[in-house]
């Protein structure tokens, strides 16, 4: 694997998401934080630098700093690439909310924008944000240091899904979690407990935008849809419901997701009746552990990459025999959508797979592995995370799996794409400190480019 890391400074770097692109309009100079430890988990007076390194020279060079991070999405930092002059995006805590602040290449600021953002659309003029502290109250991956105003409104009229206009900073909400939860799906929606969404991408060509909307089930799983409407908010439709994780656009109609098949016990676990009944949940959390490990796949749908489309809405068609049926970080190459590039969870020997689908010829090309990092995360930070965490929401988790969850030991490649798909860039841990390495798409995947 020709695989270079991109800075010999000390510190630990990272990207986050699959979804960001780090490379500026030029390609010269690339995008990332830099945090001082992998083995703590962030907290509300955790900073991560914002910074530029010199791809020719290595130079690092700090922009500014923020508490608005964390090591599995970054801060949502982004180029905005728009005119002549590159700009960034990142997300900050400002007068007590956390907000969006666009800096030039210099750290000189240009303004702040009324909501924090999530993702920049296609066309570059516009930026898509939700609640960070209500996500992070819910367990999701949000940021510490502002507690949530919309604690115990189940389904919140003013807040969703917010469009900023990345010209004035000025934002409005397009979706609200009130009307996404009563988008009609396929399943009963269990109204009862607090929603929330989460992974925003915006389709190829910008006219939509999809997201998933999540919520807790009373026996301690999570009910999780998936919602596209177009790119004003309007016209929200559910493509697909029940246990789906991470997902791209295969082209403006149609959307890859990993999931697993739905089942008939997925309508009882959203029933108001369990929520209503807590003793039952509470007796199915205690017994499923025991139950899964006794009768282990005989009782657990396996999951797999399939496709949804707007004609063909929670489907169970799988996307290829070839792909593992194990979840990974899935995105397109921009250039050519034929290619997929994608990732693996660490094995029971903590390795990780790099691969790349060729869709065209049904192939799957395996030509990477790393090893996660085997140091032990830090639950120093624990204690001061907690209040901005549902208290029902915690007890979902052992503190030891928060912390490692939220920690920079857990490290998953995150495999992105340059634009002109030449190149991908991965965080990885596996030199004992956590970084960003650039990766060549081997020759013979380059030729496939050019041939498809």
């Amino acid at each position: 694997m020709d695989i270079k890391k991109i800075t010999e400074e000390k510190g630990h770097y990272l990207v986050g998401f699959h979804d960001i692109d780090p490379w500026s309009s030029n390609s010269n100079t690339f995008l990332c934080l830099k945090v001082e430890s992998m083995e703590e988990i962030p907290n509300a007076n955790t900073y991560a630098e914002i910074v530029l390194v010199d791809l020719e020279s290595g130079k690092v060079s700090p922009l500014d700093r923020t508490i608005c991070w964390n090591f599995p999405q970054g801060g949502r930092q982004a180029w905005i690439k728009k005119g002549s002059t590159d700009r960034i995006i990142f997300n900050v805590l400002y007068e007590n909310r956390f907000v969006a602040k666009i800096i030039d290449t210099e750290g000189s600021l240009v303004r702040f924008c009324d909501k924090p953002t999530y993702c920049i659309s296609p066309c570059q003029e516009f930026s898509y944000g939700l609640n960070y502290e209500r996500m992070y109250r819910l367990g999701g991956y949000g940021y510490a240091g502002v507690m949530d105003k919309t604690a115990g409104i189940h389904t919140p009229e003013e807040d969703g899904i917010w469009k900023t206009d990345l010209a004035t900073g000025n934002s409005e909400l397009i979706l609200s979690l009130k009307e996404i939860a009563h988008t009609k799906g396929n399943g009963p929606i269990l109204f009862e407990t607090d929603h929330y969404v989460t992974h925003i991408l915006p389709s190829p060509d910008g006219s939509k935008i999809c997201f998933l909307h999540r919520y807790w089930l009373p026996d301690g799983g999570i009910q999780t849809r998936l919602v596209i409407c177009d790119n004003d908010g309007t016209g929200s439709e559910v493509w697909d419901e029940g246990f789906l994780s991470h997902f791209d656009w295969i082209d403006n109609e149609s959307i890859m997701i990993w999931g697993k098949p739905i089942t008939k016990a997925q309508a009882l676990r959203s029933s108001s009746f369990l929520q209503k009944a807590p003793i039952i949940p509470a007796l199915l959390q205690l017994v499923k552990p025991v139950v899964r490990k006794l009768l282990g796949k005989k009782i657990i749908a396996q999951g797999f990459y399939k496709i949804v489309t707007t004609r063909e809405k929670f489907s169970n068609e799988k996307f290829s025999e070839e792909l593992p049926i194990q979840d990974g970080h899935p995105s397109f190459c921009p250039k050519n959508r034929s290619l997929l590039l994608t990732d693996t969870y660490p094995n029971e020997d903590w390795v990780r797979q790099l691969m790349v689908f060729d869709c065209k010829e049904n192939k799957l090309h395996v030509f990477g592995e790393l090893k996660q990092s085997d140091k032990k995360p830090s639950a120093v930070n624990y204690e001061s995370v907690l209040p901005y965490i549902d208290k029902d929401v915690m007890k979902k988790f052992s503190m030891d799996n928060f912390v490692y969850s939220r920690s920079g030991i857990h490290c998953d490649f995150h495999p992105r794409w340059k634009s002109d798909c030449g190149y991908f860039a991965i965080d990885s841990n596996h030199e004992g400190y956590r970084s960003v390495y650039i990766v060549k798409l081997p020759e013979e995947l380059n030729q496939c480019m050019l041939t498809h």
